[in-house]
């Protein structure tokens, strides 16, 4: 994977977390799989938040 790819990829999580679908980031200009991998990316760093959070409230 290259720079721009990566930097891509996270573009899409970013703008995911903010509540841009997968079919508008297409209509933006990137490619499915780029917006596919940016909302697992972003799905799966809500995971580890949730887990984070619960860590912080149990100490």
């Amino acid at each position: 994977m290259d720079k721009q790819t990566f930097v891509e990829i996270l573009e899409c999580a970013l703008l995911h977390f903010d509540g841009v679908s997968e079919q508008e980031l297409i209509e933006y200009g990137l490619t499915p799989e780029l917006a596919r991998v940016g909302r697992q990316l972003c799905s799966y760093l809500k995971t580890k938040e949730i887990i984070f959070q619960k860590i912080k409230n149990d100490i």
